[in-house]
């Protein structure tokens, strides 16, 4: 309940847990390092709730990339997430 209150009131809490799949998906798709505020380029558009509420179990974010016009599917656990997708 705690990890829904929190980070489901502003997705954008998100995006600390996804930098390093995100940075995996941007270098696979673009070709190229992820920039700066890559943030700007992404809009949360789902998130799986870890098991118990424990940010440390894993769980899943779906991003919607601008720049690319797909949607990036993400697995986090732990500190570190993973591209698991990118439709396209």
């Amino acid at each position: 309940m705690a990890f829904s209150k929190k980070y489901l009131s502003n997705l954008e809490l998100l995006f600390p847990f996804v930098v390093s799949g995100v940075a995996e998906g941007w270098s696979e798709w673009f070709h190229e390092d992820i920039p700066e505020h890559w943030e700007e380029q992404f809009i949360v558009d789902g998130s799986s709730v870890p098991a118990l509420g424990n940010i440390n179990n894993r769980w899943s974010v779906t991003l919607f990339c601008n720049k690319a016009g797909h949607y990036f599917n993400l697995i986090v656990e732990g500190s570190e997430s993973k591209i698991e997708s990118i439709d396209g």
